[in-house]
């Protein structure tokens, strides 16, 4: 084959099981005329004998065996080797359709286009994919005869995956474009900004031809973006001012319109994280790029930016210059819908010093609080503000905190809790960590709605006894050993805190008990209702708290499992809504309305329960048994009679 239509770019890394069925799709294309670019970067498993197998079989497949250098090194090596007049990439994990490459050159040959961008599918479709990437996959039909700025900063349906794209090979060898390797985030869109305002024409078709595959953890766009969640945005400054450097460079150094359109796109890009990095990192970020923007000329331009955009830049220089504060103490507080509390919350915020940084999870919060949130930041260096993409489950919110925390220590608090004072929260941090010990628990406070004239406590004075009947939120944990026991929340509904806690009581080195109340929680609300789903949940973390104490022999976690499993709320919630139904299993296809796993786990919680740690507890023999697994029996056995009977 001299010169094919198209040299198809495929990077190979550790995808043994996947890279066949990459494969199989690029070789049964409508238009045979290509040739096959496959690129092994250094796979450690069997990748390339498997990519050596299909060289036997089919001549178009040329293989390149390299060191591993990342996928822009690999994408490189691809691109100096090829041959075609066009130039398409895929990724050997994802496929794609079979006239994927038929269209694209046809819709290049029609509008005579240097580029064409098709839409691509996400599989599975999942709700774990946020919805920016499926608006992003869904490209409308355009045509582009000249560049435009609004190609490569406004319109995120063109951009920025490479995978999805067609390009004349001739226009990336005349301006001898390559991939920059130095940028291990947003390489597309360093290429794109390449590529794009020296093409003439540029086509996007709406057809969904690659099927991008979002189901792996490990996948070659996962792989590369495995970073810490607060040094991306340092890889982000690095491609802002890279691409500044380009289109300094470029034909559109002096075109004002691509400068404010630039200026425009990479302030927003940036302050997202910005809000949620740490103070520390907010001024080795100011100081990297505020200069930098106001050189590229941004007051200039600035009258035309919306307010938003002007405020963004402002809260951003706030920290330029500024002395680097590192908090000992991480509160993370998570944020949804609306509150009755949260004007109290922003205020007791308000009040804290730098010591204490304060990670908000934003899971929905009204938007008149959010502009006073904001408002607040302008003045507050120590307030992160995470936005969550899509609405996050509680555990997702709490677990979002911790990675974000950068403080030795973390506590949780609600929008509807607070504080004594901020100097007593303060002197449980200084006791916790002058001896650096695991965790330290402070008196449980409740005080209930309408405020109860005497609240509810419970001294925390006795470890590994009364600690398990604290609240999660009545206790410092040291955040490495937190990281050291891998220690997360995970979503057992009602009883996500309590399994939390339990966990860390049950693996704890060292513990301290400062009794004194810090802590009020207000208890405004008693959920009485849940779905089976739920249900099933808070027997697992039940059932996982049996596991623990039998495990690390506890019998005070025992009698705590056993106390919350055999309590009025517990089993009222179980029993209410685990009721047998009469509709047929037609209505309820995916067994909905069984309640097989709930007895099923009842019945394994009975079995394993250790009546020595019971007694040991202080439950005598007749009160051993779960009641909730028996009224849960009782009830459906009457429904079982009163259906026979009928």
């Amino acid at each position: 084959m001299e010169k094919p239509v198209v040299s198809i770019l495929v990077p190979v890394y550790n995808v043994e099981n996947y890279v066949g069925r990459c494969l199989e799709s690029i070789l049964s294309q409508t238009l045979s005329d290509i040739e096959v670019i496959c690129v092994n970067d250094g796979s450690t498993d069997d990748s390339l004998e498997v990519l050596r197998e299909y060289e036997k079989t089919d001549s178009r497949i040329r293989i390149i065996d390299k060191e591993n250098g990342g996928l822009p090194s690999a994408r490189n090596a691809g691109l100096d080797a090829a041959k075609g007049r066009f130039v398409g990439f895929v990724d050997s994990d994802d496929y794609i359709e079979s006239d994927m490459f038929k269209k694209m050159v046809a819709a290049s040959e029609r509008d005579g286009s240097d580029v064409v961008i098709c839409g691509a599918n996400i599989l599975p479709e999942s709700e774990e994919c946020d919805q920016w990437l499926y608006e992003c996959l869904t490209p409308k039909e355009s045509f582009y005869k000249k560049f435009k700025p609004e190609i490569l900063f406004r319109r995120k349906d063109m951009n920025p995956f490479l995978w999805r794209t067609l390009i004349r090979r001739s226009l990336i060898e005349q301006y001898k474009l390559r991939l920059d390797e130095d940028i291990v985030l947003g390489e597309d869109k360093a290429f794109q900004a390449k590529v794009y305002p020296r093409a003439n024409g540029i086509t996007v078709i709406p057809d969904k031809l690659y099927n991008y595959d979002c189901s792996r953890s490990d996948s070659i766009m996962s792989r590369e973006n495995d970073m810490g969640i607060i040094q991306k945005i340092f890889k982000h400054v690095v491609l802002i001012k890279r691409m500044g450097t380009d289109i300094s460079a470029g034909m559109y150094a002096t075109d004002d319109e691509f400068i404010s359109a630039y200026l425009e796109w990479s302030i927003p890009f940036i302050y997202g994280d910005f809000l949620y990095i740490p103070q520390t990192d907010k001024v080795t970020v100011a100081d990297s790029l505020i200069e930098y923007w106001q050189d590229y000329g941004y007051y200039k331009y600035e009258y035309s930016f919306p307010d938003w955009i002007k405020d963004a830049f402002r809260y951003m220089k706030m920290y330029a210059g500024t002395e680097k504060t590192k908090a000992g103490l991480s509160i993370v507080l998570p944020v949804e819908y609306i509150s009755r509390y949260l004007s109290e919350m922003l205020r007791q915020i308000a009040r804290f010093s730098d010591d204490i940084e304060i990670v908000i999870i934003n899971n929905g919060m009204p938007e008149e609080y959010y502009v006073l949130l904001l408002k607040l930041m302008m003045s507050q260096s120590n307030i992160r503000l995470y936005n969550t993409p899509k609405h996050f489950t509680y555990d997702q919110c709490l677990n979002m905190g911790n990675r974000l925390a950068s403080g030795e220590y973390i506590s949780y608090l609600e929008p509807q809790d607070w504080y004594i004072s901020v100097s007593k929260l303060m002197k449980w941090f200084r006791k916790a960590s002058s001896p650096k010990i695991d965790i330290c628990f402070c008196d449980y406070t409740e005080k209930r709605v309408p405020a109860d004239i005497v609240p509810v406590k419970i001294s925390a004075s006795d470890y590994k006894k009364e600690e398990f009947y604290l609240d999660f939120h009545d206790a410092l944990y040291r955040t490495e050993f937190l990281k050291k026991e891998k220690l997360i929340f995970t979503d057992a509904s009602v009883l996500t805190g309590k399994l939390f806690l339990a966990e860390a009581i049950i693996k704890a080195k060292t513990w301290m008990s400062y009794q004194e109340t810090i802590y009020v929680n207000r208890k405004y609300y008693r959920q009485d209702w849940l779905s089976l789903e739920k249900c099933e949940k808070v027997l697992e973390a039940l059932d996982k708290m049996v596991d623990l104490s039998l495990e690390y022999r506890n019998p005070y976690l025992h009698g705590l499992a056993y106390s919350i499993l055999n309590g009025d709320v517990i089993t009222q919630i179980i029993e209410h809504n685990t009721r047998a139904s009469k509709e047929s299993s037609h209505q309820f296809p995916n067994g909905e309305n069984s309640q097989v796993h709930t007895v099923k786990t009842l019945f394994d919680i009975a079995n394993k329960m250790n009546y020595g740690y019971l007694k040991e507890c202080g439950y005598t023999d007749q009160e051993s048994c779960i009641r909730t697994l028996w009224d849960v029996l009782l009830a459906r056995q009457y429904f079982l009679t009163e259906i026979n009977g009928n």
